[in-house]
């Protein structure tokens, strides 16, 4: 009864910390991917983004005059990369939900590889 006892406990204990070891595994990744996202390398590749988006973008003539990163947003792409919401001049109803991704796997240059823009924002830019 004791072998039993012990043995159930041993399982039960490499159970947990199995667990416990996926979930901190999980954590670090989300940290690293908040690191990324706050880079200055990434801040260029968002400028850079917006800026092809609307030529204007940041001019006073310009609809896009300030963004902000909502990091709740931020999670792993499943067709690779990181996938986060750009709010627009504070408003989150203009946003963009974009992905980045390494431009240049040698260099770890990033790049905005994919986006998608609110209904409102994408009014505003073509003026309608």
């Amino acid at each position: 009864m004791k072998k039993v006892l012990l043995i159930l406990g041993a399982v039960l204990l490499g159970t947990m910390i199995a667990i416990g070891g996926c979930k901190v595994q999980g954590k670090s990744q989300k940290e690293q991917m908040l690191e990324i996202v706050k880079s200055d390398e990434a801040k260029k590749a968002i400028e850079e983004c917006l800026k092809d988006y609307e030529p204007k973008a940041f001019m006073p003539n310009g609809v896009i005059q300030s963004y902000k990163i909502d990091y709740d947003s931020v999670k792993h792409n499943p067709m690779g990369g990181i996938s986060f919401n750009i709010y627009i001049n504070g408003k989150q109803e203009l946003y963009l939900k974009a992905t980045l991704n390494k431009k240049d796997l040698n260099k770890n240059k990033l790049e905005i590889g994919s986006y998608g823009v609110s209904e409102k924002l994408e009014k505003l830019i073509k003026g309608d």
